[in-house]
């Protein structure tokens, strides 16, 4: 994550390039370790991350890095399920 954080911030790796990375690994993956994922509405965050970069603006050391919540936490617009099916 450290490392993303930094190229990130050093402006060699965008939110977006790093989205699309993201999304075609989760996507390849045969174990299910996502269960919901909301491609659309990601994707959408990293173009106003990444604009708002280009603008000169960060949010923190986090700014355009990935980050996966279990599912036991509530996400607007997402379903929590707590483990269950």
């Amino acid at each position: 994550m450290h490392d993303v954080a930094a190229a990130i911030a050093a402006g060699e790796l965008s939110p977006v390039d790093h989205v699309c990375d993201v999304l075609g690994r989760l996507e390849a993956d045969r174990l299910g370790l996502v269960i919901t994922m909301d491609a659309e509405d990601v994707r959408w965050q990293a173009e106003v991350l990444a604009g708002e970069l280009a603008a000169g603006y960060s949010r923190g050391p986090l700014h355009g890095v990935t980050v996966g919540v279990k599912d036991m936490i509530d996400v607007a617009g997402l379903p929590t399920r707590c483990g269950s099916a």
